[in-house]
């Protein structure tokens, strides 16, 4: 068996806590759980009748538990799913201002998986009304593309929790980083281009 660890990283409100339970229950959750700290783990078949078991440590956004993701950063993580919401800019600007360089001053040679969350808003008539009544558009897939080349993610992804075959993205992405880097049996992390 074959067993990679991640860290899920992004501002507090931006629905990692709903992408994470979507992928591990096949549905989310009914309303909004806080999260503190807290480790979701499955196990994927993969190629060759291999078993990959994923540890997906979900950490608070909020300022307030800053200290809880540096300890989660300071893991030694396989991979980051660093995510943004598509109808929050400001969660889109945070990626590029602190999260990135939070991660690489504490993981520097870790894959980082770019999520976009929140897919199911970005066309919806209220979220856009909104969007433009404050002047600030959805980001769209050209954009949360261009971040992810500029800050060296190896994929990026839109998904909606709402959506199975988003989070199932998700899932693989998380499975393929796993799966080639472990194969490999590096000591050092595993860079996938």
């Amino acid at each position: 068996m074959i067993r990679a660890e991640g860290v899920v990283v992004g501002n507090y409100g931006v629905g990692k806590t709903s992408f994470l339970y979507a992928i591990l229950n096949k549905q989310i959750p009914d309303k909004h759980v806080p999260t503190i700290l807290e480790s979701h783990c499955m196990t994927v078949k993969v190629k060759d009748d291999v078993d990959v078991e994923l540890v997906f440590h979900d950490t608070p956004g909020s300022e307030d538990y800053a200290q809880f993701t540096q300890l989660s950063l300071a893991r030694k993580a396989d991979f980051v799913l660093l995510c943004f919401s598509l109808v929050i800019p400001a969660s889109f600007d945070s990626i590029r201002n602190h999260w990135i360089n939070e991660i690489r001053s504490k993981l520097p040679n870790v894959p980082v998986v770019l999520i976009g969350t929140q897919l199911d808003l970005r066309n919806k008539p209220e979220v856009v009304e909104d969007l433009v009544d404050c002047g600030t558009p959805a980001i769209d897939t050209e954009t949360g593309q261009k971040l992810a080349d500029e800050i060296g993610a190896i994929k990026y992804i839109e998904c909606s929790a709402f959506i199975p075959t988003d989070t199932d993205k998700i899932k693989l992405a998380a499975t393929q980083i796993a799966y080639e880097c472990k194969k490999k049996n590096k000591k050092d992390k595993c860079v996938i281009l």
